[in-house]
């Protein structure tokens, strides 16, 4: 039976022509070693997350691309390259492709140029390809120093092997996205149906995402994308991502998730976003306690953290009100909408909870 002619054939037959025209065969080769080993990477570890076979395809792409013009011109490793490489993936393969979307191209091009962003968590498609790069480089020569002392690798490398034989059972609990209720809001699971909120009210709102990680979202149907990989990761117990509903119109507003876990110390990274039509108001300090009653108290974590750009103060007194302790201001050490920025870090543990 002869096979299926696929649309990753069809990026491939656009990609591969591109690495065979390196001169340098060492380059070529390193190429093709990289990219590919990232794009199988970024597929495996969709699907392990529960992101659908169309989502991995797309995430197999951008690891193909990634990287692909710092080896066409041996660019130098620089702040921009991703930026740059992104722009040459469209111009040299996304724009010719037929069977794809203008929202996957988007996705596809958005993952190439975040993806040397690592300091900072972001989107979860853009995650699988920073992750896949990370762990490709270190798989490479599992002997270098930097596959132990880099905490992404070590959990994208735990996530794909699972757990050592013998090791001691972790104390946290993967009880995933339960419904939460406070007097003015309900906490719970993202549907479909919360698209056009979640645009209106907070994803395309350029002030509300400033400081973020992720880009303004041009269209409800990037949202509906965003929304496709949210939900089928509430499989995993593992995932914490909740909708705030305000009780009163019952619209979606906002949205409070783990952004990072670590399971080795039952540690979790905060993110949230709320529509600006409630700043000031406390709504977002109350879902943050909510939150964090339910991490220490139900799912078992030991330390719950956030963090923000020194230039949003505000958000900083929302973290504050939740009981969080600053830690320390970690200096250009983030990266968000306006570029490089000091990154004030706040936490607290569970016995911190335990003593009010």
């Amino acid at each position: 039976m002869e096979r299926q002619y696929t649309r990753l054939d069809e990026a491939r037959n656009l990609i591969d022509p591109i690495i065979n025209g390196i001169a340098d065969e060492g380059s070529r080769r390193g190429a093709y070693v990289h990219l590919y080993g990232v794009g199988l990477l970024a597929a495996l570890l969709a699907l392990k997350r529960g992101f659908s076979r169309e989502m991995a395809e797309l995430a197999e792409i951008a690891g193909m691309l990634h990287d692909l013009l710092t080896y066409v011109d041996r660019a130098e490793d620089t702040d921009d390259h991703a930026h740059k490489c992104a722009v040459y993936a469209r111009e040299m393969v996304l724009d010719k492709l037929t069977g794809f979307s203008e929202e996957e191209k988007a996705m596809i091009y958005r993952g190439v140029y975040n993806h040397s962003d690592k300091r900072v968590k972001g989107d979860p498609f853009d995650e699988l390809i920073k992750d896949a790069d990370a762990a490709q480089h270190s798989l490479r020569n599992p002997m270098e120093d930097y596959f132990y002392n880099n905490e992404r690798i070590q959990q994208v490398i735990r996530e794909l092997v699972q757990d050592e034989p013998g090791k001691a059972a972790r104390k946290m609990n993967k009880k995933g996205t339960k419904t939460l209720e406070t007097a003015r809001l309900i906490l719970r699971r993202f549907t479909l149906d919360d698209a056009q909120d979640m645009f209106d009210n907070w994803a395309s709102d350029p002030e509300v995402t400033k400081f973020l990680t992720w880009q303004t979202h041009p269209s409800v149907d990037v949202t509906k994308m965003v929304l496709e990989n949210w939900i089928p990761q509430y499989e995993d117990g593992g995932y914490f991502n909740w909708a705030i509903v305000w009780k009163e119109t019952g619209r979606t507003i906002g949205n409070i998730s783990v952004v990072n876990l670590n399971e080795l110390t039952d540690a979790a990274e905060i993110g949230y976003c709320l529509s600006r039509a409630l700043w000031g108001r406390g709504v977002m300090t109350e879902a943050l306690k909510a939150v964090m009653g339910y991490l220490f108290k139900e799912a078992g974590f030991n330390r719950v953290a956030a963090c923000h750009d020194v230039r949003n103060p505000a958000s900083g007194r929302v973290m504050e009100k939740a009981g969080m302790k600053q830690e320390g201001v970690l200096r250009q050490a983030g990266k968000n909408n306006l570029g490089l920025c000091d990154v004030v870090w706040r936490a607290a543990l569970r016995s911190d909870f335990e003593a009010k």
